[in-house]
């Protein structure tokens, strides 16, 4: 599956949720989203890199999943290359689940 869409929560900016990335699918993968949580999930980077990530939280919005990484943020994804996310913030499938 793809993502559709992501945005880092800060910390400066937080309101009612905690820092961390929120991700939208492109697609429903579980109708019961608490199914998700704790679940590890593996994740592309565009260098072509994996990592494993733990899912904090999880919603469902019709015919798409959205899920939370608590205190992950754009750029540790990209921190041991030394790499800037900011080019593919807007890039619809810049990750890959």
């Amino acid at each position: 599956m793809k993502i559709k869409d992501i945005w880092e929560i800060k910390p400066e900016c937080q309101g009612e949720h905690e820092p961390g990335l929120v991700v939208i699918l492109d697609r429903l993968i579980a109708k019961n989203p608490t199914d998700l949580v704790g679940k590890i999930v593996t994740v592309r980077i565009p260098t072509g890199e994996m990592r494993k990530l733990s899912i904090d939280e999880a919603k469902e919005h019709g015919l798409v999943n959205s899920l939370f990484f608590r205190r992950l943020t754009l750029k540790s994804l990209w921190q041991k290359r030394g790499l800037s996310p900011s080019r593919a913030v807007k890039t619809s499938d810049f990750l890959q689940c």
